[in-house]
């Protein structure tokens, strides 16, 4: 009672209680205004709010925390860490230290990554401007680069710089192994509409910013969005006439900088109409293929840059990977001409595909085991979507998984025990592959999926 009477007449504990509880009040709203903030992914204006409650005098421990929170979020990791250090050193607040030395540890590992992947970007792009024969004077070289400085401005300007030399593909090629690098702006993407723009790939461009404009608030960059949708559209025309100069233009770069002898496009190509023009690249990629295949498929890529539907290019691309030992690679390219409306284009592409993985099994057999070797070759034809069908070159694998009981003297004969062999593999396969996802009955099979039968019904 006494103390109670104290506490009446004396305001400065009264007081005292009053600031207490308000601060804690105040930072109980703050942290739920940008707990709702971050959950609607604001991120800068959540910091916003926070920075506004520590100038008002507000920074306890849990405001500091969320703040290197979404410092990190914006990576500015330097600004988190600084904090985290600091709050990893309380004595009194052993959780709190705890969890902000675990986010120290977490950010200084992303930092690192983070270096690391822009040390090898920058090389990758240095080293791309080369095969034009550009040089990159705006984004510094390694040796003279700091983690300090920003090199996305630089690598737009350099983009930029690209278009102005008549090289869209070279302006695409920063700007998408920048975005494939993780670095993550708008402006890369502007630059990028702009470079496909420029290649005639009109459509795809406006794709491309309107998938930015959905996940864009900041109204100058939308502002920039509609001045590059406008842009493009205005100038469609202009630049799908300008498709085949720029395409002699990149193309004369790369021949020119090889040894191999070049004549076709050694002439002034430039008065050639456009199917002229493709023909010529597209012979001197074709005839450069066994002496250098890098070339080969540079010519061949060229052309799909400014004509992504080109059948013949595709299936010559193929061929170039494949000859570069790049089989998967050069499966994908071949994929995509097996839908052709063109049977002869679809033939030859699914016959490429069939001869390369034949190619492969013959190694997976000598590394490893027959049955392997024919499961590997069935399997990939699946998972493509492809029908899996016997060829000549399996003979020597399956004749391993299957030998003859019989010595046929008849070649014919034998050709058809071995493709009922095959057959049923395949058959035997499939059910796998359906007893895996669970579409037949697991008591209606005897043997586990991917498996091959002993043997296999003969012919006759």
């Amino acid at each position: 009672m006494f103390f109670e009477q104290i506490r009446k007449h004396n305001p400065f504990l009264n007081g005292n209680k009053t600031n207490s509880n308000r601060k804690k009040e105040s930072e109980r709203l703050a942290l739920e205004e940008v707990s709702q903030l971050i959950s609607e992914k604001k991120f800068k204006r959540a910091l916003k709010v926070i920075d506004a409650n520590i100038d008002n005098g507000n920074a306890t421990n849990q405001i500091l925390f969320k703040k290197a929170c979404l410092l990190s979020q914006v990576k500015r990791y330097e600004e988190a860490n600084t904090i985290w250090r600091r709050l990893s050193e309380l004595k009194n607040k052993p959780k709190l230290a705890a969890a902000a030395q675990q986010h120290l540890e977490t950010t200084q590992r992303i930092e690192l990554e983070r270096i690391k992947s822009t040390k090898h970007l920058i090389n990758n792009l240095h080293a791309r401007a080369k095969k034009y024969r550009q040089t990159l004077n705006n984004l510094p070289k390694l040796k003279d680069w700091s983690t300090e400085v920003d090199v996305t401005p630089l690598i737009c300007e350099e983009a930029a710089l690209a278009r102005s030399a008549d090289l869209p593909k070279l302006s695409f090629d920063l700007t998408e192994q920048s975005l494939r690098a993780g670095l993550e702006s708008p402006l890369l993407v502007l630059d990028k509409a702009l470079s496909l723009g420029m290649m005639g790939q009109h459509l795809t461009a406006l794709e491309l910013l309107e998938d930015l404009n959905q996940g864009i608030k900041n109204p100058e960059i939308k502002d920039r969005i509609k001045e590059y949708k406008d842009k493009l559209n205005s100038e469609a025309d202009y630049y799908n006439s300008r498709k085949t100069f720029f395409l002699i233009v990149q193309t004369r770069i790369v021949t020119s900088a090889s040894s191999i002898d070049t004549q076709r496009m050694s002439e002034d190509i430039s008065a050639y109409t456009e199917t002229e023009i493709k023909s010529l690249i597209f012979n001197e990629a074709t005839s450069c293929l066994d002496e250098s295949p890098e070339i080969s498929l540079w010519l061949a890529n060229s052309i799909l840059d400014y004509y992504p539907g080109d059948g013949a290019s595709l299936q010559l691309r193929g061929e170039s990977l494949a000859a570069l030992e790049r089989e998967h690679e050069a499966i994908q390219s071949w994929k995509k001409l097996t839908d052709s409306e063109n049977k002869d284009t679809a033939t030859k592409a699914y016959e490429s595909i069939a001869k390369t993985l034949t190619k492969m099994a013959l190694l997976t057999n000598s590394s490893s085991s027959p049955s392997e070797a024919i499961s590997f070759f069935i399997r990939e034809h699946l998972e493509l979507k492809l029908p899996p069908r016997f060829n000549n070159g399996l003979k020597a694998i399956l004749e391993q998984l299957e030998p003859s009981n019989t010595d046929f003297s008849d070649p014919e004969l034998e050709q058809q025990q071995l493709k009922l062999v095959f057959n049923t593999l395949v058959t035997e396969c499939l059910e796998a592959q359906l007893h895996k996802q669970g579409r037949l009955n697991a008591t209606s099979m005897d043997q586990k999926p991917g498996a091959i039968r002993k043997t296999a019904p003969k012919a006759g």
